[in-house]
């Protein structure tokens, strides 16, 4: 073959051609259109079920079975999502407490719906914090806790089976909460109390220390000029009649004494000639006499001879104290410091147990104490603020990781008829209001309070219908 009979072929680049879409009609427009709008408010589940029930009546007898319908919570969830649409407003004029229950009550139902519909467990989100705020936004100082107290004044915490006031430690620290949640879901409820219960104990043991180290080292700066002899002797004199303890012939008796016990008799004797015959009265020479003292005091003390020697040797250390008082006022600002600690530990010891030891029985002791944080009156929340505050540990802190303890660990309980908003969820979802779902509410809606406000401030005047759109959009895209 010859070359001139080739002929030339021109190499076309490969071209992808679009694949074209058939035009729609304008019917299928307003079809899908209105699929979008039914989806957006949480009708997907119902009119899935509505779908897929024409589409088996249609189907052939052999193609019934490939029909799929959507599962019983997706169709429930929508039953929800989009007849919170239709709840009724608080109305013109309505207060706050109801603008915000009703609020809450939507936006509850709202999150429930729409989680149900995606396959998620129905808790509290974006919906419920909005739908709490957003009627009242900037209305108040503080709109969380405005927004809880009354919300979950009848509601929340006849349900969770704790004190508003236990509500209102979460809503006012949500991310301590979050965070106390967080730390309880791995150590447990048990390792928790324990460790708040150590707080107390460790803390009244620590003020005493810090206490009798700066009395030791404000005696220790005394020389022996400032004490006056005559002042520890006099004092001496007047607790050793008080215990009974005469003197005769420069000796000792203590046959009138509490103690019975020969051996406490004679402990008794030879602590009080060691006090007598100290030669160093200077400041020093006091503090180490005081810690020989309290070196010399028995432990424990189960019977009465132990009790009363130990209240013989407080005595003593006592009327030591006051010697030096009399002499000189260089220690003052020390011993109002000391007192004022002493009395603190003291009134915590009223309200959580004695501190002596730091062992079991005293730990288990005040842990027990501590379900009652919440139900204290009078002075007792003041003197506890004051305690927490002298060790070094946030109160508003101790307080809000002890409520989330504490709603966590009860167990939920049939509702109580008469409260609206919660039986009406009930009723939709067949689920019961868990201590644990209003602790997360708590903590959402004191979340909103402090990040959503600014944002939901502006948006206040929004209709009833456009503030559930909102929370709608917000539920489509949780951004």
């Amino acid at each position: 073959m010859k070359i001139s009979d080739l002929k030339n072929y021109t190499v076309l680049p490969n071209i992808s051609v679009p694949t074209l879409e058939p035009k729609k009609s304008k019917t299928q427009k307003v079809l899908d259109v209105g699929t979008s709008v039914s989806n957006f408010f949480g009708g997907k589940g119902i009119s899935d079920l509505a779908g897929a029930a024409i589409a088996k009546a249609k189907a052939k007898p052999e193609e019934k079975q490939f029909v799929e319908f959507p599962k019983a919570k997706e169709v429930a969830g929508s039953a929800i999502q989009l007849g919170a649409n239709f709840l009724p407003g608080a109305g013109i004029g309505a207060k706050l407490g109801t603008k915000a229950l009703v609020g809450a009550g939507t936006g509850l139902a709202f999150d429930v719906g729409s989680k149900l519909q995606r396959g998620e467990t129905p808790t509290p989100g974006v919906g419920t914090a909005v739908g709490a705020t957003l009627p009242v936004a900037g209305a108040v100082i503080g709109l969380g806790t405005k927004i809880v107290g009354r919300l979950l004044k009848g509601l929340g915490s006849g349900l969770s089976g704790v004190s508003t006031k236990t509500i209102d430690s979460i809503v006012q620290n949500p991310k301590v909460a979050q965070q106390a949640t967080q730390k309880l879901a791995t150590s447990g409820n048990s390792k928790v109390l324990e460790q708040n219960a150590k707080t107390i104990i460790n803390g009244v043991s620590k003020i005493r220390k810090e206490a009798s180290s700066q009395f030791a080292k404000g005696l220790n700066s005394l020389s022996k000029s400032d004490i006056n002899p005559q002042n520890i002797k006099n004092e001496i004199t007047k607790v050793l009649e008080s215990n009974k303890i005469n003197v005769i012939d420069n000796n000792f008796s203590v046959e009138n004494a509490d103690f019975l016990d020969q051996k406490i008799r004679d402990k008794a004797i030879s602590l009080v000639k060691l006090v007598n015959n100290q030669k160093d009265l200077s400041g020093t020479g006091v503090r180490k006499l005081i810690d020989i003292i309290d070196n010399n005091k028995f432990k424990t003390a189960p019977d009465g001879d132990r009790q009363a020697f130990n209240a013989l040797a407080n005595d003593i250390k006592n009327g030591l104290k006051k010697a030096v008082s009399q002499s000189t006022n260089k220690l003052d600002k020390i011993n109002a410091r000391y007192s004022s600690d002493l009395q603190l530990t003291e009134t915590v010891e009223d309200i959580f147990g004695s501190v002596n030891f730091k062992n079991l029985p005293e730990v288990v002791k005040a842990s027990q104490k501590l379900e009652g944080l919440f139900a204290q009156k009078g002075l007792a929340p003041d003197v506890v603020d004051d305690f927490l505050k002298r060790i070094g540990v946030s109160s508003a802190d101790f307080r809000t990781g002890e409520a989330i303890r504490q709603i966590s660990n009860k167990q939920g309980q049939a509702n109580t008829k008469g409260l609206s908003v919660g039986e009406s969820v009930q009723q939709i979802t067949s689920a019961v209001v868990t201590p644990q779902l209003v602790r997360d509410i708590s903590i959402k809606t004191g979340i909103a309070d402090k990040v959503l406000a600014p944002l939901l401030n502006s948006l206040k005047s929004l209709s009833p219908a456009l503030q559930k759109t909102l929370i709608q959009a917000l539920l489509a895209n949780q951004q």
